[in-house]
């Protein structure tokens, strides 16, 4: 009988008594963070605009801390748009990449290779079938 477990490492597999499979998941030691330039994020590299109630401190923060260069533009109803122009992080978003690490494949803790794991884990599967 097959059971399905996910782990920090990723997803585990119990296939028969006493062997294991675990192939990597989404564990955080897999990815770091990137920047807007890298990932080509569309606030980076086309601008945007953010419009926010001109006496809030959301409209403070974008004037005197955040850094970004923009044209602020004010309405008649107390907003205020604020437009960024292309080439500056964009705000509040954590942008993620690969690291490229290759990924691992343990059989009972063991690290082994795709082919060894995959050719393994289906012989294990189909005589779980079986019984």
């Amino acid at each position: 009988m097959l059971k399905h477990t996910h782990s920090p490492f990723g997803q585990k597999y119990q296939v028969s008594e006493g062997r294991s499979f675990q192939r990597p998941g989404t564990d955080p030691g897999w990815w770091r963070d990137a920047t807007c330039a890298e990932v080509d994020c569309p606030h980076y590299l086309l601008g945007w605009t953010t419009v926010v109630p001109t006496s809030s401190a959301q409209a403070e923060y974008i004037r005197r801390r955040s850094g970004r260069r923009f044209i602020e533009r004010r309405d008649e109803e107390a907003m205020s748009a604020f437009h960024f122009e292309p080439g500056q992080r964009c705000f509040g978003r954590i942008h993620r990449v690969k690291i490229g690490r290759p990924p691992l494949y343990l059989r009972n803790g063991e690290l082994i290779d795709w082919d060894r794991w995959f050719g393994e884990f289906n012989e294990d599967f189909e005589k779980s079938a079986r019984r």
